[in-house]
């Protein structure tokens, strides 16, 4: 996520599996071409009550920001590294039946004012699920706290599988042995902002570049600056090490950045301008000195939030051929579902 001034993005990842169909398998072997395609079905959740419309989010507007999504991960910028993957949006709810709005399904709740952090934990909302399998479950309501613009929860691989930084099972979960909802929480309030621009708008608070943010997490990807958890669960920032599991992301700590910002930013409320933001997104690398520009989709604060690299491809693709919970092709295992509720190792990001 991103935090400026003006808004903390925050976030967290999550996902779930079903029984009702079998998952296509690949080979191990086949998991080295970077160059196959992969489809992502995605499934929107509007919550709505009776204080908004629940056509406050428009079938127009959902499908602006899945296109927009997909050209962070096709590199249509030709900035970044082409992941080879596509977010789709669903044409068929979980009964197979045509979906009246491709992607969407609302949901009228008596209240549709919520904190995430307890929508993400709580069991009772595993039932608005749709079988992960075969579809990115994204839950799209009001947030309690305004600051915060998504939530989402890390993959998991499954032994012998693993990957630097994502827990393990030993087990192949079914949908039914979920016990939170594995999904991705985004703040509705923001829905309709405006795009980052490069070179002409900055939006801090822009929706597109949190939800690519946010499949990045959902897709196995960390934060681009140091962070870690101290013993109490605490997030430390204030540390020089590369914590994202990929070397070609110029580690930094996160605490001096933002007592640079405090510092740069004037407290007698004259506004950033647009000539300010290439000073204010340089980042110092930790461990060498050097400065750079990253501009990272997994990074927060000021950037422009429009690239990958080769590293993080690779973490995208290892998840995508090894991870369960998660549409898509997987490596053949012989190791068999299980269906009765399991202890998961939950792992989330803020």
């Amino acid at each position: 996520m991103r935090t400026t001034l003006f808004a903390l993005l925050f976030f967290i990842i999550s996902c779930e599996d079903s029984e009702n169909s079998p998952t296509p398998s690949i080979k191990e072997s086949d998991t080295d071409n970077q160059e196959e395609s992969y489809q992502l079905p995605v499934i929107f959740h509007i919550f709505y009550d009776g204080s908004d419309s629940d056509q406050t989010v428009t079938t127009k507007r959902i499908k602006e920001i899945i296109d927009a999504c997909n050209k962070y991960y096709d590199n249509s910028n030709n900035k970044s590294v082409d992941i080879h993957l596509k977010f789709i949006l669903a044409t068929h709810n979980n009964e197979g039946k045509v979906l009246s709005e491709a992607g969407i399904e609302r949901i009228k709740v008596n209240n549709a004012e919520l904190d995430c952090d307890n929508f993400m934990d709580d069991k009772s909302n595993i039932q608005y699920l749709w079988d992960t399998d075969q579809y990115i479950n994204i839950m799209l309501y009001r947030f309690t706290n305004k600051n915060i613009l998504g939530i989402s929860y890390l993959p998991y691989t499954v032994k012998p599988d693993k990957l630097e930084g994502l827990n393990q099972l030993n087990f192949l979960p079914t949908h039914s042995t979920l016990t939170y909802p594995h999904c991705i929480s985004i703040n509705k309030l923001y829905i309709n902002g405006k795009a980052n621009i490069e070179g002409q708008i900055y939006n801090p608070s822009d929706v597109i570049a949190t939800l690519a943010h946010e499949f990045g997490h959902y897709l196995g990807l960390y934060h681009t600056f140091n962070e870690t958890k101290d013993s109490a669960g605490n997030i430390i920032t204030n540390l020089c090490e590369d914590t994202d599991y990929c070397t070609d992301t110029p580690p930094y700590n996160r605490d001096e950045y933002k007592d640079f910002l405090d510092n740069y930013i004037p407290k007698n409320g004259i506004k950033i301008t647009f000539n300010d933001l290439p000073y204010l997104m340089e980042r110092k690398n930790c461990m060498d000195n050097t400065q750079s520009t990253p501009n990272n989709i997994m990074d927060y604060e000021y950037s422009y939030v429009n690239r990958f690299t080769n590293e993080q491809k690779n973490r995208i693709r290892y998840v995508l051929a090894h991870s369960p919970l998660i549409p898509g092709k997987k490596v053949t295992r012989s190791i068999t579902k299980t269906s009765a509720p399991q202890e998961f190792p939950m792992r989330t990001i803020k």
